[in-house]
């Protein structure tokens, strides 16, 4: 297993671009890589602050997809803080575990920026794909519908994960494929085991 010379590449770290074209610069790769677009390594910004702002910026996200999903009538629900702050911990549990079976602690902040950057774009064509299917179905078939979308979002997840770490890593597949599998785990395991409160909810003016 050898890792890419992006982890150790001293002069790339040197070359601190400002907050907020690194942003950018992450975001677009983001995409690419959410797409399965050509990308490299070398195109994200693996800082702290970037990691920091990437956290705000998903987070940020999601409240405003939820947002709008329960206009013209959403309420703030405090609870949805905490499903927030688990699924957080998920995924940096998941990022630890594929730095941990690598043996190279060095990849985590990289893979954290990488996989953030990407859940943007995951988390509005989502929210798009979400609204459709509710849209479109009804009865049984809503439900079905909603769970394939769901088998659909982890599937992409995990794919993503991958090819994160076949960004960076030079291994063999199956061990690029157990280290997104393992990553998937921690990351899906609260939607499994805990209720997923949203951030904004529908009032009874609303469902009336």
């Amino acid at each position: 297993m050898t890792i890419s010379p992006y982890i150790d590449n001293e002069v790339h770290k040197s070359k601190r671009p400002g907050a907020v074209w690194a942003l950018t610069a992450n975001l677009a790769a983001g995409f690419r890589l959410a797409f399965f677009l050509r990308v490299k390594a070398e195109s994200f910004r693996a800082e702290l602050d970037q990691a920091g702002l990437l956290a705000v910026t998903v987070m940020a996200t999601l409240s405003l997809t939820q947002f709008l999903t329960v206009l013209p009538y959403p309420e703030f629900n405090p609870a949805g803080m905490g499903t927030m702050a688990v699924s957080y911990a998920g995924f940096l549990l998941g990022v630890w575990v594929i730095s941990a079976f690598a043996r190279s602690p060095q990849l985590f902040l990289p893979l954290v920026v990488m996989l953030m950057a990407a859940q943007i774009t995951m988390t509005v064509v989502l929210s798009i794909v979400v609204t459709a299917a509710t849209n479109m179905m009804a009865g049984h078939g809503w439900l079905i519908g909603l769970w394939s979308v769901f088998a659909g979002a982890l599937l992409w997840h995990m794919l993503i994960g991958l090819r994160a770490v076949r960004l960076l890593l030079e291994t063999r597949l199956w061990r690029s494929l157990a280290m997104s599998v393992a990553y998937l785990a921690a990351v899906a395991g609260p939607l499994f085991t805990m209720p997923q409160i949203p951030l904004f909810l529908q009032t009874l003016q609303g469902l009336v």
